[in-house]
């Protein structure tokens, strides 16, 4: 019996280290990702703080940089992925909506179970804000909203 539980309790180590170590490789791209970006920003750009950094996965991926110029003024920088044709845009934050504001555009228009996410993107080489939220029936759903006006962009996107 002892054996059989020392046997057991290797396994579940072994099984934890392997997880363990497929975990840190799949952050590590993402981190490298974030920090090529970052880098790039702080080196090109009229950049004193870079606030923020996270992937934005739609037709081209883009690394969306929140970031204080020089002057004091807030900006997100759109990087696009290495392999696309797309280039940088600088967009002032005071130019759309922001995160607070869309939500409460949003909860005031949808009805909805949960909201999942939101998050600033490029949709069409345009920026907007993508909001994943479960609805009544407890599909995940994609909305993207126009970041300078508010505007839907398309039909929610359900998925089962």
């Amino acid at each position: 019996m002892k054996k059989a539980l020392w046997i057991v309790g290797a396994i579940v180590v072994i099984i934890g280290f392997c997880l363990g170590l497929l975990y840190h490789d799949a952050m590590g791209y993402k981190r490298s990702q974030a920090t090529i970006a970052k880098n790039e920003v702080l080196k090109h750009y009229d950049v004193k703080k870079v606030k923020n950094v996270s992937a934005f996965h739609g037709d081209v991926p883009y690394q969306v940089v929140d970031a204080v110029q020089n002057s004091g003024e807030e900006v997100y920088i759109m990087i696009p992925d290495k392999k696309s044709k797309a280039k940088a845009q600088v967009i002032p934050a005071n130019t759309g909506y922001t995160k607070k504001e869309i939500l409460a555009a949003f909860k005031s228009h949808v009805s909805y179970r949960s909201i999942v996410s939101t998050q600033l993107g490029m949709v069409s080489g345009n920026p907007a804000w993508e909001i994943v939220y479960k609805d009544n029936e407890n599909r995940f759903v994609f909305s993207y909203y126009n970041f300078n006006n508010g505007d839907s962009l398309s039909d929610p996107i359900a998925i089962q």
